[in-house]
């Protein structure tokens, strides 16, 4: 959907550990007897306790709690294990990614311009509140960059009024989550437009417009899966499901997605361990094997969410950006992937090559399935066509 030059509309788009003194019959009373009741291993306790704490507020994109809890694990940080310590870092930091000081401008009523930062790069973002999901537009030109103006609905930022839908009901997503999601969408069109000089820009929209609002929608859902926090990040490959059932070749967001899932997908095969919330089917689909089991995988996303899983997955947007997002500007669309084929963002493109990218699903998954690392056929569940319904 498109609404004047260089528009890129959006998507019409947890426990507590404690160690308890282990003391049998007989035990040593002796003051140098080191128990889980004394000071020093209270202490640890306590530090490890607060560091679950706040892996599964994180997890559970409980920002509120989750920044008091960080607040508080400064004074149990030294008594942290060091992989507790590290996560710990890691959350604070993504924390601060996910929920930078111009966040609760995104719920105002009124025009505002802040300094945003994506991809370590700084830009301002001219917003204007809206009654519509979300859209990026163009309003002039300054020092040879286009300055463009984002916009969503304010009142479904921060709102934690549940979504409808069985996927979404089965995740807990709320409108919050749906705004993160827009939000980051809506600034990822300023990868291209404000990045790039306005020359190139131009040129791009003139010669290959359908390139370029391809492009566009790629870079927005890189940018949202990279910078919401855990539940909007699968929220945004929840939310593609239907786009992907009913499959438009010419769509932009459909043909963005289908990159994405076929970027994920490929890591998933080539190390299904790395992945465990992501199932595969236990038969290899007739069909478009390929476009099918990104879709299985999706629909059968476990509950199960943990840190690694989800710190992997920003890891493959992050790398991928830094290694190739230029490249796919330059080669035209042209996605890499871990199989060491190519997605091409023009379905047209891409016709040649999606017959190679079929057969090394078909492949990859066949070794899953006689390895055991597949769903068996009857776990297989069908679901319902509404998953989230985005209002």
């Amino acid at each position: 959907m498109r609404h004047g030059v260089l528009i890129a509309v959006a998507l019409s788009i947890c426990w507590a550990v404690g160690l308890p003194a282990l003391l049998g019959q007989g035990a040593s009373t002796k003051a140098t007897t080191f128990t889980a009741s004394s000071p020093a291993e209270r202490a640890k306790a306590e530090a490890e306790e607060c560091g679950r704490r706040i892996i599964d507020l994180y997890l559970a994109s409980k920002w509120a709690p989750l920044e008091a809890e960080l607040k508080n694990s400064v004074r149990h940080f030294n008594n942290m294990s060091q992989t507790m310590r590290q996560d710990v870092t890691y959350i604070r930091q993504m924390f601060a990614e996910c929920r930078p000081a111009w966040w609760r401008q995104c719920r105002s009523s009124s025009n505002v311009s802040f300094e945003a930062e994506m991809w370590g790069r700084k830009f301002m973002a001219n917003y204007t509140p809206a009654d519509m999901l979300g859209m990026s537009g163009p309003v002039g030109i300054k020092n040879g960059k286009i300055l463009c103006v984002v916009s969503w609905d304010p009142t479904k930022v921060d709102n934690p009024d549940p979504l409808e839908g069985e996927l979404a009901k089965k995740f807990g997503l709320t409108r919050a989550d749906l705004a993160e999601m827009i939000v980051w969408h809506e600034l990822g069109h300023n990868y291209v437009t404000t990045f790039l000089p306005v020359d190139t820009v131009l040129q791009l929209y003139s010669d290959h417009e359908m390139l370029f609002h391809h492009l566009q929608e790629f870079y927005a859902d890189l940018t949202s899966i990279y910078h919401c926090g855990p539940k909007a990040r699968r929220g945004i490959l929840l939310s593609r499901i239907d786009e992907l059932t009913y499959y438009r070749d010419a769509e932009e967001h459909t043909r963005a997605s289908h990159a994405i899932g076929a970027l994920l997908l490929a890591e998933v095969l080539n190390d299904p361990a790395r992945f465990p919330a992501f199932h595969l089917p236990g038969k290899v689909p007739e069909q478009k094997p390929e476009l099918n089991t990104i879709i299985y995988m999706y629909e059968h996303m476990d509950l199960n969410w943990t840190l690694a899983q989800d710190r992997a997955m920003k890891d493959i947007v992050r790398n991928f950006l830094t290694k190739y997002g230029e490249q796919v500007l330059r080669r035209r669309g042209e996605v890499p992937l871990a199989s060491k084929l190519t997605f091409m963002l023009p379905a047209g493109d891409d016709r040649d090559i999606q017959p190679k990218r079929d057969q090394w699903v078909t492949q990859q998954l066949t070794k899953a399935i006689q390895a055991g690392k597949a769903d068996k056929p009857e776990e297989a569940t069908t679901r319902t066509r509404i998953h989230i319904i985005l209002e």
